[in-house]
């Protein structure tokens, strides 16, 4: 390693991409991005110690949307970089179940799946958008 060279850091998050239904269709629940408001994103955060990735997804959605739900299936990881860290996000779908008192102050919404892939600023979301909606057809 050259002197004074820090080495990549590997970050583990988790987030939620949260479906209700909404009369004949069903709906993903999005929020502004912190340290981007131009971008809208899935809820997502950093895995606390004791905690299972589902479980900080499910935490994440509460925190950032004051959205309450039971978590399932892994959705996708995504990998990126953030300056000198390497982040990998662990995307879980979570089905809604009603509303508590968000943590954060951001701007939200529950969008079609045609909306959300408009919408989400990142490839990945709107992979991952494509996913969900393959699982929900399914069930």
């Amino acid at each position: 390693m050259a002197p004074g060279r820090i080495d990549s850091m590997k970050v583990q998050q988790a987030g939620a991409i949260a479906v209700r239904p909404r009369s004949s269709a069903r709906e993903v629940f999005v929020v502004r991005a912190k340290r981007n408001p131009a971008d809208w994103i899935f809820p997502k955060g950093h895995i606390e110690s004791g905690e299972t990735p589902a479980e900080t997804a499910v935490r994440e959605l509460r925190e950032e949307g004051g959205i309450v739900g039971d978590a399932a299936d892994l959705v996708g990881v995504s990998k990126f970089r953030a300056g000198e860290r390497q982040i990998e996000v662990s995307y879980y779908l979570v089905w809604f179940s009603g509303t508590a008192a968000a943590d954060e102050n951001r701007e939200t919404r529950w969008l079609t799946f045609d909306a959300a892939r408009a919408t989400l600023t990142y490839e990945d979301a709107r992979r991952y958008v494509d996913v969900v909606e393959r699982i929900v057809r399914g069930r």
